[in-house]
């Protein structure tokens, strides 16, 4: 690997860090989102008739902001092993030596 392709790699390591921790961010907007629909629901099926219009768009934020968390969590943890292999790759090819 010359030292061009080395520039690139690293590069591209910190790019994707700096996704990763934006991708972070949206997962804790996204728990947030979920958090505000558990209180919506709780508040819907806790009270008189005309509170369980809270209920269902508070059922709804809930399952759209704990299924948003997963993705997000999926995501990090694939591109947290991705970064690892291109630091592991990068590593590695000071160690290697130089065949042309």
């Amino acid at each position: 690997m010359n030292v061009r392709e080395k520039e690139r790699l690293s590069n591209e390591i910190s790019m994707q860090q700096f996704a990763l921790k934006r991708i972070s961010l949206w997962r804790i907007f996204a728990v947030a989102l979920s958090a505000v629909g558990v209180i919506m629901a709780y508040i819907g099926f806790s009270g008189m008739a005309g509170k369980l219009l809270l209920a269902i768009p508070g059922v709804l934020l809930m399952a759209l902001g704990f299924s948003a968390a997963l993705i997000c969590n999926k995501g990090i943890k694939n591109g947290s092993a991705n970064v690892n292999r291109m630091m592991a790759a990068l590593e590695n090819a000071g160690a290697e030596p130089a065949v042309r």
